[in-house]
């Protein structure tokens, strides 16, 4: 609705109109300054106008430009990349629009095979918005960049054949372009008039690099395999916490001998997580040993977890909740960081310790089952069940559900908000929302301390994103909440009739000794969800709000532009800056880009001694005369080396609930596409490339996808079980 002042408009009439006078049409095209730097790529976020013919229209598209930098799409991905809303800035291009033929994207390296050494050039018989928006068929052609020989061609019989005068022409340009900008490029063209024109270009920030460097810790570590554990490098602080979680669940691993005969060690090369199994001496006697400690503990009354860890966890929990919602000074802050890592190293220690507490409720399932043969699974499941935290954290949820269903307001702004921080803040402004704003206040205030899980960075908990739960929320809004409601009314009800019957055919002496029993498995089944909460969603949260209120105090000595920066110092350089520490100038700076680089990094799957697979017998593979003789296959071109399986979907659903693999005819993504990204397990395509910008989206977000199969829409149908291998670019129909 904005208006451009009068001397503008001026010169708008002006320029156009000499321009139109000459029968040209315009082309204006936004060009973020936050949109292509070298880390990220906003690929598709941002309008662009073609084909306009006065200068009203280009006024217009204008305006649109400069409005669509602040979508909820864009906002959504500054916020979740931490890129400060200070920097939006949208500058607008004007050009002449050229309707030429051939047209398309060249990417200046190989960006799904890492190989610098080679071009892709994509073309379709038409303009470029053709080719972006996948509506005719598209050609690939792969050429060596340091010749421009052509050395593959993937396309149908009806995609376009580019000549090899034009192939040159592109070649030559494309490195022109690369030489002037120092980088890879994804540069869209288009051919009129016998000239080449290069529409834009962008840094490619998909590409990898092999650049991978090993320096061993121990000479002797070199004659192990170590295996990858993470494809993202992880920044100073996390590589500590790697260190950390991976020795205590190891020695906890060792000492529970829980399932598995071996226990790890890790090494961090380059910034990436490697650990290695080793074996663990005596397991059967060392197992025996622990089986008997936990029939002990049985007998005495006690429950391994509910009795013996859970006591020590809660004591931790308190010492680390008088640090809450306090002001702390340096020297407090210390306190809550070094009880913080205390907390993190127990639940990692005792968590498959804790998970032997298991061993009380199979023990009883499987007595109760020799003693009554007429009770099963079912029997026993009802016997022992409890309302357990995470029982709470589903009524919560459920609560908030039928908050949302029965409000058509809500209902609407959950449908049509698929960002849950953007959702939040709206609903923070609904009148109708008080309701489910308390309810999501009580849920942080119960569940706060959780986080996001397992990654490579520090991620904020829930008491410092609060829309974590509208996703929660989001997640659960489909399924019936009726069903859950009851199931745990009717619990009680139904544990007591089974504990009546039990007893009413025991006699009275054995009575004490079955509730005994039954004590110790209704402690293991509520450990099974507890523990969850403690020691698998809550492991990290007080680490993380101890580190921030420790970056929030260098910030304030001016040692760190953000609280976040915390995550490039190690733990000995966070207490001793905290203790009056010096940091030397400009090394953030330069961890932040040195991490940047490693982000680029390819690493190894292994490193150290490579095994023998010779005889590796890999279940997967065909069995003579078995079912999997008659799976029929796909090939295509892969985008991400990624293997999934999933049901099929043909088409973009309406709605989707469950995970699906979506076959599609072309990569053009509806707008809102980006609200299912969550259960959409990979894409098949009939045409397209990896270098779309849809494509680059999908990427981005480590979502799977096959291109160029030709004619996926009419093998696949819709319910099909399908196995998407990005290793191989093979899509593989599994049998009923």
């Amino acid at each position: 609705a904005g208006q451009f002042s009068q001397q503008l408009s001026s010169l708008f009439s002006a320029s156009f109109g000499t321009i139109a006078a000459e029968g040209k049409m315009f082309a204006v095209r936004s060009s973020s300054l936050v949109e292509d730097s070298d880390a990220y790529s906003m690929a598709g976020m941002f309008e662009s106008y073609i084909g306009l013919t006065s200068a009203g229209q280009v006024e217009d598209a204008i305006k649109k430009c400069y409005a669509s930098l602040f979508t909820d799409k864009a906002l959504h991905f500054m916020f979740e990349n931490n890129i400060s809303f200070q920097q939006l800035k949208m500058g607008v291009i004007v050009q002449q629009f050229i309707e030429g033929s051939p047209s398309g994207v060249i990417f200046t390296a190989d960006t799904i095979n890492m190989d610098a050494g080679k071009m892709h050039i994509n073309a379709v018989d038409g303009i470029c918005a053709d080719y972006v928006g996948g509506t005719r068929p598209s050609s690939l052609f792969v050429v060596e960049k340091s010749s421009g020989k052509i050395l593959d061609m993937n396309r149908n019989e009806d995609s376009v054949l580019l000549d090899q005068n034009l192939i040159a022409q592109l070649h030559t340009t494309a490195l022109k372009c690369e030489q002037h900008f120092g980088c890879y490029l994804d540069i869209e063209y288009t051919f009129s008039q016998g000239k080449v024109f290069f529409l834009q270009a962008r840094p490619v920030t998909t590409f990898k690099t092999r650049d991978f460097q090993i320096a061993w810790e121990n000479p002797e570590d070199e004659q192990y395999t170590w295996f990858c554990i993470m494809p993202s490098p992880c920044p100073p602080l996390v590589q500590d916490i790697m260190r950390a979680e991976i020795k205590e669940v190891s020695q906890g691993a060792y000492e529970a001998v829980f399932r598995l005969d071996t226990y790890g060690e890790c090494t961090i090369q380059d910034g990436f997580v490697y650990a290695r199994n080793k074996d663990v001496e005596n397991v059967e006697e060392k197992r025996e040993l622990l089986l008997q400690k936990i029939s002990q503990l049985a007998q005495e009354g006690k429950c391994i977890y509910h009795d013996i860890i859970l006591p020590d966890l809660l004591t931790k929990i308190r010492i680390l909740d008088q640090y809450q919602g306090r002001t702390l000074n340096a020297a407090e802050t210390v306190e809550y960081l070094r009880n913080a890592w205390d907390y993190l190293r127990f639940t990692w220690r005792k968590h498959w310790m804790a998970v032997q507490a298991n061993e009380n409720l199979y023990r009883f399932e499987r007595e109760l089952i020799e003693a009554f043969p007429d009770f099963g699974v079912q029997d026993v499941y009802d016997l022992v069940y409890g309302f357990s935290r995470l029982s709470r954290e589903r009524e919560l949820l459920f609560e908030m559900s039928s908050v949302v269903k029965n409000n058509e307001t809500l209902r609407t702004m959950f449908e049509q908000q698929p960002y849950d921080e953007i959702l939040y803040a709206r609903l923070k402004n609904e009148p109708s929302a008080d309701r489910l704003l308390e309810l999501i206040d009580t849920y942080v205030c119960e569940f706060g301390l959780c986080d996001a899980g397992i990654d490579t960075v520090l991620h904020p908990v829930v008491s410092e994103r609060p829309d974590y739960a509208v996703g929660q929320l989001r997640d659960i809004l489909n399924a019936d909440a009726a069903v859950f409601l009851e199931s745990v009314r009717n619990a009680p009800i139904q544990k007591q009739k089974k504990k009546e019957e039990i007893l009413s055919r025991l006699s009275a002496s054995e009575h004490a000794s079955f509730l005994s029993k039954l004590e110790m498995a209704e402690k293991a089944f509520i450990m099974n969800d507890n523990h969850n909460i403690y020691m698998e969603r809550m492991y990290r949260g007080y680490v993380r709000l101890a580190s921030m209120q420790a970056g929030r105090i260098l910030c304030g000595k001016k040692l760190l532009d953000s609280p976040e920066d915390i995550q490039f110092l190690f733990l000995s350089e966070v207490i001793s800056l905290m203790e009056g520490g010096e940091l030397k100038p400009d090394v953030i700076a330069e961890r932040k880009n040195e991490y940047r680089i490693r982000k680029r990094i390819m690493p190894p799957e292994m490193i150290g001694v490579q095994p023998d697979f010779s005889n590796f017998n890999d279940f997967d593979a065909p069995q003579p005369g078995g079912p999997s003789e008659e799976k029929s296959q796909l090939r295509g071109v892969s985008g991400l080396r990624k293997k999934v399986r999933g049901i099929v979907h043909v088409g973009i659903p309406e709605s989707l609930q469950e995970e699906r693999i979506l076959v599609l005819h072309g990569t053009h993504f509806e707008q809102n596409i980006l609200s299912r990204l969550s259960r959409i397990k990979g894409f098949i395509f009939n045409w397209g490339s990896p270098y779309d910008h849809p494509a680059i989206l999908a990427r981005e977000m480590n979502i799977p996808a096959i291109y160029m199969t030709n004619n996926a829409t009419q093998v696949l149908k819709t319910g099909d079980d399908v196995e998407l291998d990005g290793f191989t670019g093979i899509v593989t129909v599994l049998p009923k």
